[in-house]
């Protein structure tokens, strides 16, 4: 045998102790920085006008966001519109469109939304008697 036992553990133990700093920064994770938070994007209400289309006439229709009506009623011609004002964030809004018509036969209604200062989005619904679905509008980047 060469060498004391008593040597070989002493050198084992220093180079064990040099070894400590590097593997422990290879095998921790980096402090995490501290993210800036995103600037908030505007919310405010934006002017929207809303016009249904629908290929048979008279049709009943109510149109609601977060679970609260924004226009309804009833028309006998074929084209109707109104303006509102509403949140409209960049990843865009959910409308629920309801119609309902008193002819058994397929037909479409068009929902078309125009943004203040944008272009307008279109959305067809189809529907027997009556459909209700929900229609998501995005403003493009």
């Amino acid at each position: 045998m060469r060498g004391s036992p008593l040597a070989r553990a002493v050198m084992t133990v220093i180079a064990l102790l040099a070894l400590i700093f590097p593997l422990q920064r290879l095998t921790s994770h980096p402090k995490a920085t501290v993210a800036q938070p995103r600037a908030q994007v505007s919310t405010a209400k934006k002017k929207l006008h809303l016009e249904l289309t629908s290929t048979t006439v008279p049709f009943k229709f109510q149109i609601t966001h977060g679970g609260e009506p924004i226009w309804s009623g009833e028309s006998n011609s074929a084209n109707v519109s109104t303006d509102t004002e509403l949140r409209f964030p960049p990843e865009g809004i959910d409308l629920v469109l309801d119609v309902s018509w008193t002819q058994d036969k397929e037909t479409a209604v068009r929902l078309a939304l125009t943004p203040e200062n944008a272009d307008t989005m279109l959305k067809t619904v189809w529907g027997t008697m009556s459909a209700s679905e929900v229609l998501t509008f995005s403003q493009e980047k």
